[in-house]
């Protein structure tokens, strides 16, 4: 398959001292890595009176890459065209061939 978009995956990371969470600098997983993100739907909602764009992907990768992407990591995507995604990784299937990952992108609708 052409996969000619690429990918850098960060995963948060913290620590928990005294009770309290500290979150560290992201790590990277994954980076670079050729993909193909697939077109979006969007969907309008309200969260606390203020409209927002959630748009919904489909990333694929290849099988054989091995890549550890876990959910709620965030997925940098830009396309063989220049555009550039962030996005947040929700359930990850893994077929013989090629591994799915539905994506999500929130963005305050403005008027």
């Amino acid at each position: 398959m052409m996969r000619k978009d690429k990918l850098t995956a960060t995963r948060e990371t913290y620590q928990c001292v005294s009770g309290e969470v500290h979150y560290l600098e992201p790590i990277i997983v994954a980076q670079n890595i050729p993909c193909h993100l697939s077109s979006g739907l969007e969907n309008v909602v309200y969260l606390d009176k203020t409209p927002y764009i959630i748009s919904n992907y489909t990333l694929f990768l290849d099988y054989d890459q091995n890549i550890q992407i876990k959910e709620n990591d965030t997925l940098y995507v830009q396309t063989q065209r220049g555009e550039n995604y962030k996005l947040r990784a929700g359930e990850i299937k893994k077929y013989n061939l090629t591994i799915q990952i539905k994506c999500t992108q929130k963005k305050i609708l403005e008027s």
